[in-house]
């Protein structure tokens, strides 16, 4: 017995042109508004008074943690046994809830800073009175000191 010739050609996956043409859309559509989102971004910054290098670094740190972003969910996939979808959520809010506690610390620095530029006023405003008191107290006892009647 020998079993019937099956066709190649049946079984191969049809290749459409409109889907090519779907997904090449899709693509440069969004390497357009990357491009021009990160644009706006370089521009932004610069007008922010940023050097270009600074710019450089910003988008080199950007382009290197996604590439870490990627490499660390893609690990806890493999771990966990979670898909990459949900491996990658975790990661993101991981991140999330990290640059929210540097928001919270950056909150209470700026905190940190108004309270001691205030308690520094008011330290050499205290000292300037301070200062005044010693020199009208160094005025009175120098009289006192050379029987002068002070006029003070």
């Amino acid at each position: 017995m020998t079993a019937p010739a099956r066709s190649i050609a049946a079984t191969a996956p049809t290749i459409s042109i409109r889907n090519y043409a779907i997904v090449t859309a899709a693509y440069w559509a969004f390497t357009l508004t990357d491009g021009a989102l990160r644009m706006l971004v370089l521009l932004h910054f610069n007008q922010l008074g940023y050097t270009p290098v600074q710019l450089a670094f910003l988008f080199l740190l950007y382009e290197f943690f996604g590439i870490v972003t990627n490499l660390v969910g893609g690990w806890v996939a493999s771990r966990t046994g979670l898909s990459q979808e949900e491996a990658q959520k975790r990661v993101d809010d991981v991140i999330a809830k990290a640059k929210e506690a540097e928001a919270k610390a950056r909150q209470a620095a700026d905190t940190a800073r108004k309270a001691a530029t205030y308690l520094s006023l008011f330290t050499a405003f205290s000292m300037l009175i301070g200062a005044f008191i010693a020199a009208v107290a160094g005025k009175i006892g120098g009289d006192h000191r050379d029987a002068v009647p002070s006029q003070v």
